[in-house]
């Protein structure tokens, strides 16, 4: 079964990955990750937040807008008492594919399109797979 912790880990190790791979950087503050890539300055699901460990964060980046991603478990009010505002918030979605056959995605001209643009190098643990249901069109 996958989790929201799962899902967040993930989206962490993708922000890292990006980072890391296209000029950005990857830091560690105590209990806080920040990546700083072409998705812009994150903060990536502290499992606890402070005013003094945010404020290092920000300091770092200056004028630089910043994203914030939580769990609902986190109390959010450090951000709020530094002029954050809440956004949106993401629904993790996740589902079997044991059965799925890579070729009917080879087939879709259009899955096939978003195959090339999201392709992780063989080497890689993660992917990014886009896939219509019932020859849906998206």
């Amino acid at each position: 079964m996958i989790t929201v912790a799962d899902c967040e880990r993930v989206q962490t190790d993708w922000f890292r990955y990006r980072a890391t791979n296209l000029g950005g950087a990857v830091w560690e503050d105590g209990p806080l990750t920040w990546t700083d890539g072409p998705d812009g300055l994150n903060l990536m699901f502290p499992a606890v937040l402070t005013d003094a460990t945010l404020l290092r964060g920000l300091l770092r980046a200056g004028t630089r807008p910043i994203g914030a991603w939580l769990g609902l478990d986190v109390d959010p009010e450090p951000l709020l008492r530094a002029g954050f505002e809440r956004g949106w918030s993401p629904w993790w979605m996740a589902g079997d594919v044991s059965g799925f056959d890579p070729g009917d995605l080879e087939r879709h001209a259009r899955g096939q399109a978003a195959l090339r643009d999201v392709r992780l190098p063989p080497d890689r643990r993660g992917h990014h797979v886009l896939a219509p249901l019932r020859g849906d069109n998206y």
